[in-house]
């Protein structure tokens, strides 16, 4: 596909009606490209393939590493923007019509939008929808199957996970024991050996199905949930930065700025001053339950 492929579509009743359509679809590459609207008529399906994006909706801010993307309803207000120091790629879709909208009506029983997942399947089939509409008469038909296969593809994925851990007691288990030792020892550098240990599992079975329960690697969601911490800190205590950092372990206050801002796009300075803009009710009510477990040892 040509790097630069931008299509843009007019859809007709029979779409509109009876079809998944799309009325637009690309790459994008651009270091200033930022998107904010209050409403759009569209679903969005956005891809990273290099760099970073970011989402916020709700209230809530979401990065999209390579190999990941996310799901958007357009027709709350939203923005999405490139990371101002990562050039950035990313391979998007818009995606309407009424057995869109009954999908994701589906989608969001399980897990409300947006809705961010890895996959690198999805570049190949995002680039597939745009080969059938790159053609002076595109099949509609083709088209529609594609775009709703995609879909079906996401929720298939999304019932089959939530089935599992509603059928599958000793997964629950394995979650609730893991997130116990983890938010008790968040304010040092706990390894996989110690995790694993925890569980009695080696640590390549823990790896494994930490991945497969937790959606991330250990390491990655442990520092995830340490951000989250500080972020509350910050917005809800004078504590200075440097005592936020030793208290969650972290090496030297530089180190900490530098990963906090990798994942908040602030510094803890700047999250301090403007933060309580981007976080959820949920986020804060998840946070504190955290803090309380980590003061009460």
């Amino acid at each position: 596909m040509k790097s630069d492929f931008r299509c843009f579509i007019s859809p007709n009743d029979i779409q509109k009606k009876l079809l998944c359509y799309s009325d637009g679809m690309g790459f994008e590459s651009n270091p200033s490209f930022c998107i904010k609207r209050e409403s759009f008529n569209n679903y969005l399906i956005m891809y990273t393939i290099s760099g970073r994006l970011w989402c916020i909706q709700n209230g809530v801010k979401i990065a999209v590493d390579p190999g990941e993307y996310i799901l958007m309803d357009l027709h709350l207000a939203h923005q999405y923007y490139f990371d101002e120091d990562t050039p950035s790629r990313i391979a998007w879709i818009h995606l309407n019509g009424e057995p869109v909208v009954q999908i994701i009506r589906q989608i969001q029983k399980l897990l409300p939008l947006p809705f961010k997942s890895a996959d690198k399947e999805m570049c190949s089939r995002l680039i597939g929808c745009y080969r059938l509409s790159d053609c002076p008469d595109p099949d509609i038909f083709a088209l529609s199957e594609r775009n709703y296969t995609m879909l079906l593809e996401i929720f298939k994925k999304l019932y089959h996970q939530m089935k599992e851990e509603n059928e599958n007691p000793k997964r629950q288990e394995f979650r609730k024991n893991v997130w116990h030792v983890i938010s008790h020892n968040l304010h040092r550098n706990i390894s996989v050996d110690e995790l694993a240990q925890s569980v009695c599992l080696s640590k390549y079975h823990f790896i494994r199905i930490f991945d497969e329960s937790f959606g991330c690697p250990p390491l990655q969601f442990i520092t995830g949930e340490k951000i989250r911490i500080a972020k509350y800190l910050l917005i809800y205590t004078a504590d200075p930065v440097q005592k936020i950092s030793e208290s969650l372990g972290f090496d030297t206050p530089g180190y900490f700025t530098k990963v906090f801002r990798q994942r908040t796009g602030f510094t803890p300075s700047k999250y301090r001053k403007y933060g309580y803009l981007q976080d959820s009710p949920q986020d804060s009510i998840h946070v504190e339950n955290a803090v309380l477990n980590r003061i009460s040892d």
